[in-house]
């Protein structure tokens, strides 16, 4: 009863004798069939992890650069973090543009703060004036 369901040539179901020139057999074996699917699929597979490193690598190169170079000016990881939140509230490509110039840096930090509820924007101002201190010595 099952050996007919195990041989590898046939589908079950499947009458392949109607193909002209088939003599009742499949052209095709299935174990063939299998192997291409299956080296289909591994290779999109690879494919789109391919892809997907791709742009992960170029979307983080930035922002390693970022973390390395906030934290040899001396940023503490909360300060890092607010720069980081603020550049990306501001749609820039990298926080980076944050920590080379005080006029980018205001004008960013004040769009950023008017989102902020009352309760938090004199604690927010302060923690600013701390990141300036540090970045222009100001």
């Amino acid at each position: 009863m099952i050996g007919p369901l195990l041989q590898a040539d046939r589908v079950y179901g499947w009458d392949p004798s109607w193909w002209p020139g088939s003599n009742g057999r499949s052209s095709i074996s299935l174990t063939l069939l299998f192997y291409f699917v299956g080296a289909l699929a591994v290779f999109l597979a690879g494919r789109m992890a391919w892809i997907y490193w791709k742009r992960f690598y170029k979307w983080s190169e930035p922002l390693r650069i970022y973390w390395r170079l906030a934290a040899q000016m001396g940023l503490a990881g909360d300060q890092r973090i607010l720069l980081w939140r603020i550049a990306r509230a501001g749609q820039l490509p990298s926080p980076l543009a944050l920590m080379f110039s005080a006029g980018t840096l205001d004008e960013h930090a004040r769009a950023f703060g008017r989102k902020l509820p009352a309760s938090a924007i004199a604690k927010f101002e302060k923690r600013i004036d701390a990141i300036e201190a540090r970045l222009f010595n100001a």
